[in-house]
């Protein structure tokens, strides 16, 4: 979706070429300079602002991964799209499970006018000629009901049924599948913010030591013999300028997140949200298990898998209804037959039938058959054709899931080791930076030592945002491939 727009990966290599080639020097200048920060503020980690005092100084609504995940299942058109086609199969299913009680019934009713006939013109005085002008006309109702109930049709009611009931149950898995489907983008795009705003707070970071550096270059050009000059001080202005622009971008791309996010939840566009980190934490850091455990999960969870099982059996008795139409269908049949007109004479007789006067109806076993069966010999082959290839696809698509869960599982555990040794990294860099400034504040190691240090330091922090991210989301591309949640999460 929009967060794919954000191109992380892009930024974050542009981010670092800064770190590496800009913002050192204001930090080694900040160091050479001994005035203002102590050796542990030159390597703090801490957010110069903290993110719960300002959100809450705001007013603005604190959102968990949680609660947006809630809010988004409880309002998102896709899951009220997916529930109204399972409405119309159960709608169909019951059609089908109907069928068996008079599937053919109708009534037919007739009114109108029609030439009255006197009495005395029947056979008690041998049918004399009688005048039926249209000037002497009266009313007629007549009506006819027939019906029809099989007793045995060789499995075309049954085999509609049972296809009708699977088309249920696949509805029912679509409505799954697309609760997981808004679940991964609501975490992508959780994620992405999460990360958008931990490079923000870094970036804010580094421009208030930088602001800080460059004061300290200007009370040292003031005095007499100082080491730096103007060119020391331009360089810090053009690293300013540059933070600026990325923190620009930064800042658009967090408005553009949050609206990813306003869009899913169907929340007002003018309504503001803080999410529950500032900065990007590890969270579920549970380890995975193999990969054979996921694709049985994938097996027993997975919602496409249940829909292609499902969808299998519903073309098998499709196939089997077409089948059956080249046997009759047994059953019974019966009609009703009524006619009323005043103004004719009734005539008494079994052999003469008036049919503005009757009273009749009756009731046979009968079968019905329907003799093209050039027509059924196409329709059956057309099924059968259809069911074989559901089953190619049922075996191409087992394929093509073992394959996801697999690069999914392969991505999700490198990216976890990623994150373990990112750790890692980011705590030796901390304390080399540390050890560092300790070692160049008394003179023990030279100015190269302590670039070095922060250079390495600068990578690993942004790098380590990055990992996390890409773990985090790694995670959730494996909770959507085996169709569970495999995170530390409620919704």
């Amino acid at each position: 979706m929009g967060i794919q727009n954000l191109n992380m990966h892009q930024t974050i290599d542009k981010m670092q070429t800064i770190f590496m080639l800009r913002i050192l020097l204001s930090l080694f200048l900040i160091c050479t300079a001994g005035l203002g920060l102590s050796p542990s503020a030159l390597a703090q980690d801490e957010d110069p602002v903290n993110a719960e005092s300002v959100g809450q100084a705001q007013g603005l609504q604190r959102l968990s991964l949680d609660q947006a995940i809630s809010r988004v299942l409880s309002v998102n058109p896709g899951i009220e799209s997916a529930q109204k086609d399972l409405l119309i199969s159960q709608a169909q299913f019951e059609e089908a499970r109907n069928v068996s009680i008079l599937p053919k019934s109708s009534l037919r009713v007739l009114g109108g006018l029609v030439p009255d006939v006197p009495n005395g013109s029947g056979p008690e005085n041998n049918f004399p000629e009688v005048d039926t002008s249209l000037t002497d006309l009266g009313p007629f109702l007549r009506l006819r009901l027939e019906a029809f109930q099989p007793i045995y049709t060789f499995g075309k009611i049954s085999n509609l049924r049972k296809a009708a009931k699977l088309g249920v149950q696949i509805k029912e898995e679509g409505v799954e599948l697309a609760r997981n489907q808004l679940i991964y983008e609501t975490k992508r795009a959780y994620y992405g913010l999460e990360f958008l705003q931990s490079m923000k707070a870094f970036i804010e970071d580094l421009q208030i030591r930088a602001h800080t550096a460059r004061d300290i270059v200007e009370d040292m050009l003031k005095k007499p013999g100082t080491e730096v000059t103007d060119i020391d001080l331009m360089r810090i202005d053009l690293f300013i300028a540059e933070t600026e622009r990325r923190m620009v971008e930064a800042i658009n791309n967090i408005d553009f997140t949050k609206m990813v996010l306003k869009v899913l939840m169907a929340s007002p566009r003018e309504e503001d949200f803080e999410i529950e980190s500032k900065e990007m934490v590890a969270r579920s850091m549970l380890p995975l298990q193999s990969v054979e455990e996921y694709l049985e999960l994938a097996h027993e969870h997975r919602p496409e898998i249940a829909q292609i099982e499902a969808g299998v059996e519903a073309r098998k008795y499709l196939m089997l209804e077409k089948r059956s139409q080249f046997f009759p269908t047994l059953g019974i049949g019966g009609f009703y037959n009524f006619g009323l007109a005043p103004g004719r004479q009734e005539v008494n007789n079994p052999f003469l039938v008036d049919q503005f006067h009757i009273n009749s109806g009756g009731g046979a076993l009968g079968l019905e058959q329907n003799l093209s069966f050039h027509m059924t010999q196409a329709k059956h082959k057309k099924a059968k054709a259809e069911y074989e290839k559901t089953l190619a696809d049922q075996q191409r698509a087992f394929q093509g899931i073992e394959i996801e869960v697999r690069n999914a599982h392969t991505q999700a555990m490198s990216k976890y080791q990623a994150v373990e040794s990112s750790q890692k990294a980011l705590k030796h860099g901390r304390s080399w930076v540390l050890a560092s400034t300790l070692n160049f504040g008394t003179g023990i190691a030279p100015p190269k030592d302590l670039l070095e240090a922060f250079i390495g330091y600068s990578t690993v922090k942004a790098t380590f945002f990055e990992t996390l991210y890409s773990y985090h989301n790694s995670l959730a591309v494996l909770s959507k491939a085996v169709g569970m949640e495999l995170a530390d999460l409620k919704y």
